[in-house]
């Protein structure tokens, strides 16, 4: 039973649909044009090589968050998703989880005091 459970928990979910919001932390409106930097770690490397102890494949992608705060990709392996989400004029907040079939993230940026 413990195998099986270690087995399916170390595999890449595929198709892994990942959105997100991102806020004003003090006006709770949507921030437009944040960046969202999505680093997707896989077990399977780009030759196909599985190893289910270690990440053998990583992906970046650069997201742009639309009027509404609003962002999406899918992407099609993955293990383990870390974002970071950035503005000019607020601090860069990050976050991270292991991959399922549908992740959101929500995110409130603080205005910095410079």
């Amino acid at each position: 039973m413990y195998l099986a459970f270690w087995f399916y928990s170390a595999t890449d979910t595929k198709n892994v649909y990942l959105s997100g919001y991102v806020f004003d932390i003090e006006t709770n409106k949507p921030i437009q044009n944040a960046i969202i930097k999505v680093e997707n770690q896989r077990y399977e490397s780009d030759n196909g090589i599985l190893n289910y102890s270690e990440y053998f494949g990583k992906d970046n992608y650069d997201l742009k968050s639309d009027k509404n705060g609003f962002y999406e990709i899918k992407i099609p392996k993955s293990a383990f998703i870390a974002i970071e989400v950035k503005k000019d004029g607020y601090k860069p907040e990050t976050g991270s989880d292991y991959s399922f079939k549908y992740m959101r993230f929500k995110t409130y940026l603080e205005k910095t005091n410079y």
